[in-house]
């Protein structure tokens, strides 16, 4: 029995329990290992922590032909856009549950006629038992992680910062206010929408700030105020990317202003550590418009841990403020992705004719209940609100 004989057919199974059998050419699958690496000072082994498995994903370029090629490929596209995990018989890797997070359909007109060809990125989900229950779960953990966070960074502050002269405490004094008032100019936006939490945000910067004087003589004190400023932009119930974003400025700017000279190094930990329980916060209140989206939330909350981690090795950051953290962002990155399985995908569509607004939403959505949001996803403004020009790239969420 040779690879031949095992080989079988290719079929994939939509959520509604369509089936389509998929002719190809080539088969192929990624994946990898998510890993910490952690250097810390004075030490020459590396603590390398396992975070698990990355997604595997399992790429598919297949094609329909025959004379009713274009109502077969017009029906699995639909397939393709279904909400939740379909089934791929795959020919080599057996029976997987997935997602396709992108697609696109390319048809020949002088060569190839008669064919509608798929190139498709299909990621393995998890099993139903832990999908989408463990989102919830997912969660609960992160918010508990980040309470450990701020705990671990007010018993660090507390140990480490012990100014000698009064250059150094004025030193750290400035650095904090540095941060609070960006993050005060960023965060006012965010919480705009809500007047209690904006009340309650304006209160916190303004009891900070009024007291910084007697709390640098009480660094768990001043931890607890400064991490409090930085959470409750978090609590914003906007765009989740939005904040995340906002909290990856803040904290690329503290690292670039934070002087690393004693005794602003132990500032330097406490403020790399409050920002980022304020982004890893970000990610549990919310929206997400589509599964890319979703997908570059979790891309940014990883590569903004890691800048942030090599500043806290920098200063020699207490090893438990930096694994409560690390659990937490990697925590919050699973929960978006989890999420991200019962979200629209984004499509592209460029304007072959010019069309109205209108048209549009009723053709995308079936009706004009979000129209808004299609104008404003688009920018849409001027002449475009009435008639939008062919040629023009226009995305909806299906």
């Amino acid at each position: 029995m040779s690879y031949l004989d095992r080989l079988r057919s290719a079929e994939y199974i939509a959520p509604s329990g369509a089936a389509f059998t998929l002719y190809f050419d080539s088969l192929g699958r990624s994946g990898g290992k998510k890993a910490a690496i952690h250097e810390f000072p004075q030490q020459d082994a590396p603590f390398v922590q396992d975070l698990g498995l990355t997604a595997q994903k399992v790429p598919l370029t297949c094609y329909f032909t025959g004379d009713d090629y274009d109502q077969t490929a017009d029906a699995f596209w639909a397939a393709l856009g279904e909400r939740g995990p379909g089934t791929l018989r795959h020919p080599r890797f057996g029976d997987l549950s997935v997602l396709a997070t992108s697609f696109s359909q390319q048809e020949g007109f002088v060569e190839g006629m008669g064919r509608a060809e798929f190139t498709i990125d299909f990621v393995v989900v998890p099993e139903r038992a832990a999908f989408p229950a463990s989102a919830v779960s997912l969660e609960a953990t992160v918010a508990e992680v980040s309470e450990a966070a701020v705990a671990a960074t007010g018993e660090a502050i507390a140990e480490d910062f012990a100014p000698t002269t009064a250059r150094d405490k004025v030193e750290a004094q400035e650095a904090v206010l540095a941060s609070v008032e960006e993050t005060a100019s960023w965060g006012q936006k965010i919480v705009a929408a809500s007047a209690e939490l904006a009340t309650a945000f304006d209160k916190a910067v303004r009891d900070l700030e009024n007291q910084i004087d007697d709390l640098m003589d009480d660094p768990a004190g001043l931890a607890k105020a400064y991490i409090r400023v930085c959470r409750l932009p978090a609590a914003g119930t906007g765009a989740i990317l939005a904040k995340v974003t906002g909290y990856a400025g803040l904290i690329e700017s503290a690292l670039a202003f934070i002087p690393e000279a004693e005794p602003a190094e132990a500032m330097k930990a406490m403020i790399l550590s409050g920002l980022m329980t304020g982004l890893i916060d970000a990610t549990l209140v919310g929206t997400i418009k589509s599964r890319q989206e979703a997908v570059l939330i979790a891309d940014t909350l990883t590569d903004t841990y890691r800048a942030a981690l090599a500043g806290l090795e920098s200063v020699d950051a207490d090893v438990g403020v930096i694994e409560a953290l690390a659990d937490g962002s990697s925590g919050a990155a699973r929960a978006i992705l989890a999420r991200s399985f019962t979200l629209a995908t984004e499509r592209r569509v460029i304007l072959a004719t010019e069309r109205t607004p209108l048209d549009l939403v009723a053709e995308f959505y079936g009706g004009l209940d979000r129209l808004d949001e299609f104008i404003e996803t688009n920018g849409l403004g001027g002449d475009a609100l009435f008639l939008i020009p062919a040629g023009r790239e226009v995305v909806y969420y299906g």
